[in-house]
C-alpha cells in the first residue's frame, strides 16, 4: 500500500513538473513570437528593426541553454521562423528572415545542441562579414559513422526573386562543443564540410512544397543526392534544375561522389 502510494505521489510530482516545463516553454514561445511580429512590422524603422533582431537573437541564445526548450516542439513559433531538429533531438537550428533585405534575404539564426554530459548549449550563426546574407536551415539528416554522429543540414540562400542556392553542411557534437567544420564530403577538388548549388527558382516554381526540397537523404544507403543544374537562357539566374542527380555515398570514411544518373 505504501509503495503504491509512493508511486502515485511520484507520478503526480512528475506530471506537475512536466506541466511547469510546458508552461515555461509556452511563455518563451509567446515572447519570441512578439519579437518576430515586430520584425515583420518595422521594416520602415531601421533602428527598431535592428533592435528587435538583436534582442531576438540574444533571447534565443539565452533560452537555448535550457533543456526544456530543446525538447519543446514550438509549433506556433515554427509558423513564423524556420526550426529544424535532428532525429535524436540533440541538435536544433533556429533561423529567421531579418527583414533587412529586399529581394535578397538576410537571415540570422542560432544553433542549439546537447553535449555529451547532458548540458544544453546555444551559439549564433557564423558569417563571413556584415554583407553575408547567410541562409535558413530547413532539414537535418543524421548519420552514424561508426565513430561519431554527424548531422547534415540543408541551408537555403535567397539572392534575388529568382536566384537561390542550397547547401548541405556537416556538423558534429564533439563532447561539449559543436563542430562546424566537419570535412567529410570528398568533392572533385577537395575534402569539404559542405557542398551545394545555385539554381533559378522559376525552374521549380510549380513544385508545391516551400521551401523547395532539392536535397534528399537515403538513410539506408547512407547517401544524399541533389539535382544537376544546367545553364539555360530561360532561367538565367542560377540555371535550370533537371531530373538527373549527383549522389554522394558514405564509404565508411567519407562521402564519395557516384556517377551521375
Amino acid at each position: 500500500m505504501i509503495v503504491r502510494t509512493l508511486f502515485a505521489v511520484i507520478a503526480i510530482l512528475a506530471g506537475s513538473w512536466l506541466s511547469v516545463v510546458a508552461q515555461s516553454a509556452q511563455a518563451i514561445e509567446s515572447e519570441l513570437i512578439k519579437h518576430l511580429d515586430n520584425i515583420q512590422t518595422s521594416r520602415e524603422n531601421e533602428t527598431v528593426l535592428d533592435a528587435e533582431n538583436r534582442v531576438l537573437k540574444q533571447k534565443l541564445l539565452r533560452y537555448g541553454k535550457k533543456l526544456a526548450t530543446l525538447k519543446y516542439d514550438f509549433k506556433a513559433l515554427a509558423e513564423r521562423m524556420y526550426i529544424t531538429t535532428s532525429k535524436d533531438r540533440r541538435f536544433r537550428i533556429y533561423s529567421w528572415d531579418t527583414n533587412t533585405g529586399g529581394t535578397m534575404k538576410f537571415f540570422e539564426g542560432v544553433f542549439q545542441f546537447q553535449g555529451k554530459r547532458g548540458r544544453v548549449y546555444s551559439q549564433p550563426f557564423i558569417g563571413t562579414g556584415k554583407g553575408d546574407p547567410r541562409g535558413f536551415y530547413s532539414q537535418i539528416f543524421q548519420l552514424d559513422t561508426g565513430k561519431s554522429r554527424v548531422y547534415l543540414a540543408t541551408s537555403n540562400s535567397v539572392f534575388s526573386t529568382s536566384q537561390m542556392r542550397q547547401d548541405l553542411r556537416a556538423f558534429a557534437i564533439d563532447g561539449e562543443k559543436l563542430n562546424t567544420d566537419v570535412r567529410l564530403i570528398r568533392t572533385p577538388t577537395a575534402l569539404r564540410d559542405s557542398v551545394g548549388f545555385d539554381f533559378d527558382f522559376f525552374s521549380v516554381v510549380d513544385r508545391p512544397e516551400r521551401p523547395v526540397k532539392l536535397i534528399y537523404w537515403d538513410e539506408t544507403r547512407k547517401q544524399f543526392r541533389f539535382p544537376v543544374v544546367l545553364a539555360d537562357r530561360k532561367f538565367p539566374n542560377g540555371g535550370r534544375v533537371t531530373n538527373r542527380f549527383i549522389t554522394y555515398r558514405f564509404d565508411g570514411k567519407e562521402f564519395v561522389r557516384l556517377p551521375i544518373r
